[in-house]
């Protein structure tokens, strides 16, 4: 969770609403200078919960046979990962999406038009494995034209493990000092892999499919610029004792309560591309060949 929370701007706030203030990119060759600019985010209730019986709790704790060990501090620890997971997906998610409004803004006329008209996607063609590289440096410095920042160019990008898998054997890569313990890639967290070119932190994505072919890149949003913030509170544990009427046993039930918010500003597409990847030509005919043969 702490390496995508590292590529948006995340802070934690005391009441669950919170104002952002940021400064924009004036439109327009004439135009100079920033404009500050400020959103108001209402943060959201995420729960989640599980339950136990009282008996489940004493067998638990007498298998162990472990003084120290509590089957509710176990639960809690398993739920707090669980909240973690959902806000990472979220944080994902958001990221994905203002890519692909990125990504649109370089579409052609006729590219936009069959888009619109048959769902069509134009994919990067990278005709050998080593060009690979060159091309995400030419994409990344699309981001810091569109930013009109001349400098923030993109820092990461999100793959999946088969994606990550190309990238790892290409020769720019470069990975994380082996001596640094990785906990999030145990936990099935978004984590770091390494460097590419000196460039991008490379970010594995293990709930995407392996096959998938996307890479999300983007620039790190920084405090009072356009980008994505997070906001959010401390979790809130409750428990509670419930009786099913199935079986009319007493249950304890421990819940998780954290109150979140995502806020994209106006222009955050543009620190943002989402694009698939193909070795073949990819063009309106092949689209259309494969949406015959799928149906």
């Amino acid at each position: 969770m702490k390496e995508i929370k590292k590529r948006i701007f995340s802070k934690k706030v005391e009441v669950p609403f919170a104002e952002i203030t940021y400064l924009a990119v004036n439109d327009g060759e004439s135009s100079a200078g920033q404009t500050p600019l400020r959103k108001h985010a209402q943060l959201e209730t995420y729960r989640v919960n599980a339950k136990i019986s009282h008996k489940q709790i004493m067998d638990t704790e007498k298998l162990h046979n472990v003084p120290t060990f509590n089957a509710v501090d176990m639960i809690k620890l398993s739920l707090e990962n669980e909240s973690l997971m959902l806000q990472q997906k979220l944080i994902r998610d958001v990221i994905i999406f203002a890519g692909e409004h990125g990504y649109k803004e370089l579409y052609t006329k006729s590219q936009m038009f069959f888009h619109n008209w048959l769902g069509y996607t134009p994919k990067v063609r990278i005709k050998h494995p080593d060009l690979l590289f060159q091309k995400m440096v030419t994409l990344s410095s699309l981001i810091a034209s569109k930013t009109r920042t001349g400098r923030r160019c993109a820092t990461f990008i999100i793959v999946s493990p088969g994606m990550a898998a190309r990238i790892i054997n290409l020769p720019q890569f470069v990975y994380n000092d082996p001596n640094q313990p990785n906990i999030d890639q145990s936990l099935g967290i978004i984590h770091s892999a390494g460097k590419l070119g000196g460039r991008f932190t490379v970010l594995i994505d293990p709930s995407m499919a392996f096959t998938d072919q996307r890479i999300i890149m983007g620039s790190d949003t920084h405090e009072s610029e356009e980008g994505i913030y997070h906001v959010y509170m401390d979790p809130e544990f409750e428990v509670f004792d419930t009786v099913s009427p199935a079986d009319f046993m007493t249950y304890k039930t421990i819940q998780l309560s954290q109150k979140t918010a995502l806020v994209a500003t106006d222009k955050a597409h543009l620190k943002f591309l989402t694009f698939e990847i193909t070795e073949k030509p990819h063009n309106i005919i092949t689209h259309l060949i494969n949406k015959i043969f799928k149906k």
